[in-house]
């Protein structure tokens, strides 16, 4: 049992840094945010 509470939070951890790097990656690249700020 305790290999598979482990388990459940690791993929869990996994979960939570693949969306956020995911999060991260998508407001880098939004293009109306680029268009804003390239006026700076």
């Amino acid at each position: 049992m305790p290999l598979k509470i482990f388990w459940a939070a690791f993929d869990v951890l996994t979960v939570v840094v693949l969306g956020s790097g995911l999060y991260l990656w998508l407001t880098r690249h939004n293009p109306r945010k680029r268009r804003a700020s390239a006026g700076r």
